[in-house]
């Protein structure tokens, strides 16, 4: 009953108020009704203010004036104040009633830093003051999850995008001190925060006291099973169901500089250096921690590895003083053999084909680099006899598994060789300069090496063999 007197004593003071401001344009956008003002009582010399249902309208001159008010006073101090054109909305209420329809409202800025996909391309991560948010969707994108760390500098993903790493840092207020480092590992669906690190930032790091990002690695394969951390001479690889240390302690790492996982299989490669020893490459299987290839980088000045992306090798770039090399494991094999292609000048760049044996290289001196494209099968066993003077191919054949490939000093004949790099069908073919099949040698025993021998007669041998071509 109370509210209906009040509904109506208001109705009663707009209507009052409309018939007694006949100037005013329909609409009333310059008054506003201010309301909960409260009613004060005289009790015994005091003043008792209590909180009340009296209200006011207040005319402005324009409506400019009117919506200033609202907006800077409404629900301040228990006043609630509303623009008296805003009776028209109950007045203009549709007698049918439909389901309501709501605007698709995009946020004005999307992001308050850089933002990053995910790897598989099903989240997009935007950076913000009070945490990062992760939006996604097939068929409207839309804000999936928020996760809180204030002024978040960096993020990365696990490669099946099941957890979300962020990292915060402080500067110290001493300039020689490291920075304070915040590393938050979150689950993608939930939200939750999974494992939170927290130190300095050269305990993150190997050189120097800047942390290398992002810090921590993810072992390769369809399930996020590892992650590892590489600090000063230790290794510390967490199981993610539970995010406990392998075996309860880091793995001894002494002067190992880099670390890298196998895109498929939780192999770790580590690369050492610094020490009084040459650089040396050890690759470990996780969990057990097996060692299962080693090898010492000679004269290396600097190191770099890549993985194939179906983990099937592993290439190490060793440069030297004024040339480089290849050290490639070949991981699927038997022993893990080491295959060394030699570069003579700089190499600028390198890049595994992404579904494929080849890779290419960028080698030589700036502006006008050399790009060579390699293939690790090598043995495709296609062989074209081509005629450098005339510009054509004088005869097109194979050698199945042909391991190397050796002219005489007369360039008259050319051998192709299967040795023991294969297992079976060791022997050599001999064929002439244009192609012609001469001879083919089988040998029970494994072959390991063909060579011709030198002599002294090459090149008048030469110069009768190309009058022989012209005639």
């Amino acid at each position: 009953m109370n509210q209906i007197k009040r509904l109506r004593k208001i109705l009663f003071c707009i209507f009052f108020c409309i018939c007694s401001l006949p100037e005013v344009k329909p609409g009333f956008s310059n008054i506003v009704v201010v309301d909960h003002l409260p009613v004060t009582e005289e009790i015994y010399n005091q003043i008792k203010i209590t909180l009340g249902s009296d209200f006011r309208f207040v005319k402005f001159n324009t409506p400019q004036e009117a919506q200033f008010s609202k907006e800077m006073n409404h629900n301040i101090n228990f006043y609630f104040i509303n623009k008296l054109d805003h009776i028209d909305r109950p007045m203009n209420v549709k007698e049918e009633c439909g389901p309501p329809q709501t605007k698709q409202s995009l946020p004005e800025y999307w992001t308050e830093s850089y933002v990053k996909w995910s790897p598989l391309g099903t989240y997009l991560v935007t950076l913000h003051k009070n945490g990062v948010a992760v939006w996604g969707g097939a068929d409207t994108f839309h804000r999936h999850m928020r996760y809180r760390n204030f002024m978040v500098k960096l993020v990365d993903f696990s490669p099946c995008e099941k957890y979300l790493v962020t990292y915060q840092s402080q500067e110290p207020s001493n300039p020689r001190d490291a920075s304070e480092v915040d590393i938050k590992i979150f689950d993608v669906r939930s939200g939750k925060t999974i494992k939170d690190f927290k130190g300095r930032a050269d305990d993150f790091s190997v050189r120097g006291a800047v942390a290398s990002w992002p810090v921590f690695k993810w072992a390769g394969g369809n399930d996020d099973k590892y992650c590892a951390k590489l600090s000063k001479n230790t290794i510390s690889i967490y199981e993610t169901k539970t995010f406990n240390l392998l075996g309860d302690k880091p793995m001894e790492a002494v002067d190992v500089v880099d670390m890298c996982w196998s895109p498929t299989d939780s192999i770790l490669a580590l690369l050492k250096g610094g020490g009084k020893q040459p650089a040396k490459v050890v690759i470990v299987e996780i969990p057990s921690k097996v060692e299962l290839r080693q090898k010492y980088l000679v004269g290396a000045i600097d190191c770099k590895m890549y993985w194939h992306n179906n983990g099937e090798y592993l290439a190490i770039k060793v440069d030297g003083h004024t040339s480089s090399r290849f050290e490639i494991f070949c991981l699927k094999e038997r022993d893990i053999p080491i295959e060394v292609l030699e570069v003579e000048n700089k190499v600028l760049a390198f890049a595994w084909e992404p579904n494929g044996q080849r890779f290419s290289v960028i080698h030589g001196d700036q502006p006008k680099p050399d790009c060579s494209f390699y293939s690790m099968h090598g043995r495709i066993s296609k062989l074209e006899f081509f005629n450098v003077d005339k510009l054509q191919t004088m005869a097109k054949t194979e050698h199945l598994m042909a391991t190397d490939i050796a002219w005489d000093p007369t360039g008259r004949y050319v051998t192709t060789t299967v040795t023991s790099a294969q297992e079976t069908d060791n022997g050599f073919n001999m064929w002439s300069f244009d192609g012609k099949l001469l001879y083919r040698i089988l040998k029970e025993d494994p072959l390991f090496q063909l060579d011709w021998r030198p002599t002294g007669t090459k090149h008048r041998e030469g110069g009768k063999l190309r009058s022989a071509l012209e005639e």
